[in-house]
């Protein structure tokens, strides 16, 4: 071809902008290849309508053509470079580039070489060579064909006019777009907002907020009721703490509550089959990921984004799990992680929360005398050291830890355990946390901690929906596509009063005041959770969220159980509908997450430790 057509540079932005978006939609960001198709199209008649008006100007001003044609050239090329990272990003975690993702690059290489296996990484070159060699085609030809021979027809104009009034119609809803606007918002976050309409409906889910007060959220007590039985003792005065945080614990993922799983997580099922466990059966994360998931936990909090990189919000310490017990008498409490321990700010915002020390991979390479197997140390790696640490710690203390091998991309640990046949990686990882849970349970069961120590094992926060593309055989009518879930929540108590197994609906962010609640502690706390011994009809409905979904999950007047989960950069308000209808509006929605984002940077949801006073 002596000439290249218009048609031709079409088909190639096309059929690049539609293989992104599509694998975009297998990975939810877009939901299906519907969408999908319309987001290429009117992506491509975006960038064509783009080149259309550089070589307009390289027209206008010929001894400036290669400059105005090297400048789409260049942003063109800037789109594949985005694209490949984005899908990168899509196939990790469900979900696309966002300012969170960005603050989670920068720890994340052993995952990222788990996941891209080399004939992965060999493909994505290959991609990325194919359409630079094809982009350079086009500029190299452009650069030597006659303009005018491209612009010069009034059915070419015609194009670039709708090509304007289809981009203007189609933009909103497209990848890029959506991800322009999460960074827009993160960066831009308007104007203080301290107005909140939707009180009366955000009571329905236990969030009972005073807007008039600074301080929004504070409460005199845990619970309105006792629980501990005056003839109940335990041990000791006041027993130990250890929670487990197991990474992406859906309870359908286990054992315990799943029989599709048969035998998957035989370590959890002895510590549920204990006497004195406790089976909550509908407990559901609040938030994801894994340091959000633990500020909801340990803090009774729901957090609005991810907001916990900037340091300003820790100027006064978190009023936390941790520092009511320290309050309360606990001499000791350390956190166990197996990354380094600033990984995405984890270190600093877990000492906010009151954790006097913090063990991450390169404090436990001071014990641990091994290569480490995963993504810092493996769960058999590290569960050896809590026990041990466990074992010499000065009484009443608090552990915690975050378990890793169930990380995605789920293949991390070499020192993994199959299950049955061993194809799903997800159901190895499972399977490999639960046998490294299952030694230190057997040790915990033969030791003195048995008798004066609560131990939890608790999801960090539900799977990611991409964990269920590779069984989703297991799951032909309840695919689970949001990132909310129920999860597993076990809890032993020595001496148990508490019942065998809970219906009763709830959220991580109930955890903490229940877990006071059980070992008879009150205290002044700005909690938004409740315990879920404590007047749980009230609390029946759940509501999460962060910048990859707000996720509600409420009873209508029929007694229906409704659940809907959308993307807040998905979510628009075009009337405010709040009066109008039961269940919460996009604008309830945005309104609460606006508000509550604001309300938190300006310190109206934590009060600092001086203010409050011990527990009698």
């Amino acid at each position: 071809m002596k000439k290249l057509g218009l048609f031709q540079i079409w088909i190639f932005i096309f059929s690049f902008c539609a293989l992104a978006h599509s694998f975009s939609a297998d990975f939810y960001l877009l939901g299906n290849y519907d969408s999908a198709l319309k987001s290429s199209f009117t992506l491509s008649i975006f960038w064509l309508t783009g080149l259309l008006f550089f070589i307009w100007l390289a027209q206008s001003f010929q001894h400036l053509k290669t400059i105005f044609l090297s400048t789409w050239f260049l942003l063109f090329s800037a789109n594949i470079i985005f694209w490949v990272i984005n899908l990168g990003v899509i196939k990790f975690s469900g979900s696309g580039l966002t300012p969170f993702m960005l603050n989670h690059v920068g720890g994340s290489g052993p995952a990222f070489w788990s996941t891209f296996k080399l004939p992965a990484i060999y493909s994505l070159v290959f991609i990325f060579l194919l359409s630079f060699f094809l982009l350079w085609s086009i500029f190299f030809r452009l650069r030597k064909v006659k303009l005018e021979t491209l612009f010069k027809n009034r059915g070419r104009a015609a194009v670039f006019i709708l090509a304007l009034l289809v981009f203007g119609g189609a933009w909103t809803g497209t990848p890029e777009h959506l991800i322009y606007k999460t960074f827009a918002d993160d960066f831009y976050k308007g104007e203080n907002n301290l107005s909140l309409n939707t009180t009366a409906k955000l009571k329905k889910f236990g969030l009972k907020y005073r807007p008039e007060d600074f301080f929004v959220s504070y409460r005199k007590h845990v619970a309105e009721k006792k629980i501990l039985p005056s003839s109940h003792s335990f041990n000791r005065k006041t027993p130990n703490v250890i929670i487990f945080f197991l990474e992406s614990f859906s309870a359908d993922l286990t054992s315990v509550y799943d029989e599709r799983f048969e035998g998957i997580t035989p370590g959890l099922e002895k510590m549920a089959q204990n006497k004195n466990t406790t089976i909550f059966n509908n407990f559901y994360n609040s938030t994801t990921p894994t340091l959000t998931g633990l500020v909801s936990h340990l803090c009774s909090f729901l957090p609005p984004t991810e907001v916990f990189k900037e340091p300003k919000f820790l100027q006064d310490k978190l009023f936390c799990l941790p520092t009511i017990l320290k309050k309360n008498g606990f001499k000791e409490n350390f956190y166990v992680t197996a990354v380094e321990k600033n990984y995405s700010n984890k270190g600093d915002v877990l000492i906010g929360t009151g954790i006097d020390k913090v063990y991450g991979k390169d404090e436990l390479a001071n014990y641990i005398a091994e290569e480490p197997l995963a993504w810092g140390f493996s769960d058999h790696q590290m569960l050896p050291f809590l026990f041990d640490r466990a074992l010499e710690a000065k009484g009443p203390f608090f552990a915690g830890i975050s378990t890793i091998d169930s990380h995605q991309p789920y293949n991390i640990a070499r020192d993994s355990i199959d299950y049955r046949d061993g194809e799903k990686d997800v159901l190895n990882s499972i399977h490999t946390t639960d046998d490294a849970f299952s030694d230190f349970w057997d040790s915990f069961v033969a030791s003195d901690l048995y008798e004066n120590t609560i131990l939890v094992a608790v999801a960090d926060h539900a799977a990611f929906p991409t964990a269920y593309d590779e069984i989703e055989e297991y799951f032909p009518e309840d695919l689970n596509k949001s990132f909310y879930d129920r999860n597993l929540f076990l809890m032993y108590v020595p001496n148990s009063f508490l019942p065998k197994k809970v219906n009763s609906y709830s959220a991580s962010v109930d955890m903490a005041p229940t877990l006071l609640h059980v070992m008879g502690i009150d205290s002044e706390n700005s909690f938004e959770g409740h315990s879920i011994f404590d007047n749980a009809e009230d609390n029946k409905n759940i509501i999460g969220f962060n910048e990859f979904q707000i996720y509600s999950n409420e009873v209508d007047k029929s007694g229906e159980r409704i659940v809907r989960y959308k993307a807040p950069a998905h979510m628009s308000c075009r009337e405010d509908s709040s009066d109008k209808q039961e269940l919460l509006t996009e604008c309830d929605y945005l309104s609460f997450y606006s508000w509550k984002r604001n309300s938190f940077e300006e310190g109206r949801f934590f009060i600092p430790n001086k203010n409050l006073l011990t527990a009698e």
